[in-house]
């Protein structure tokens, strides 16, 4: 219904299941990633796959005719690229391993409906790393709410997964 008018049988099921069962992995006695959202059939197919992705640390990967998350938990090594399968080319090519000081982040806040409070937005605890604000010299704070995760530790997961992935 809300499946950019795919077939089901255009729906790579295998891998869907995979994601659906990570999700689903015991962690300390709670499954991994939990969501409370409602999608909207009016609303673009990105802005639903978007609500369901930040709420377990996903990326979308596209194939051709396929689309299927990547929910963010270890993953196995699939290929190792070593110096001979990087193909040399004359030019002016030019590498910065260096993010932009404008780009990282050392601190991530936000919010999620807590439903003890009548599921108002209730901040989670501030996710950051001191000697990160110290290699900086100054708090570079992003913020990142979780509409649809009603749990504080998961918020805090996810909004530690984003630091982490963003120092990387």
């Amino acid at each position: 219904f809300c499946g950019m008018s795919m077939d089901a049988g255009d729906l790579p099921l295998d891998k869907w299941t995979a994601a659906a069962n990570i999700c689903d992995e015991d962690v300390d006695g709670d499954p991994r990633y939990r969501v409370s959202a409602m999608l909207n059939s009016m609303a673009s197919h990105s802005d639903n796959l978007k609500t369901l992705s930040l709420a377990c640390g996903a990326m979308e990967i596209d194939d051709v005719g396929e689309a299927w998350p990547l929910v963010g938990s270890d993953q196995p090594s699939v290929a190792e690229i070593t110096d001979d399968d990087i193909v040399s080319i004359a030019g002016n090519y030019k590498f910065n391993r260096h993010v932009s000081m404008g780009d990282l982040v050392n601190s991530v806040t936000g919010t999620y409906p807590e439903p003890d409070e009548l599921w108002s937005p209730v901040g989670y605890k501030e996710q950051t790393d001191p000697a990160l604000v110290t290699l900086d010299r100054r708090t570079r704070d992003v913020s990142i709410d979780f509409p649809q995760v009603p749990y504080k530790a998961q918020a805090e997961q996810l909004a530690s997964v984003y630091l982490l992935e963003n120092r990387f």
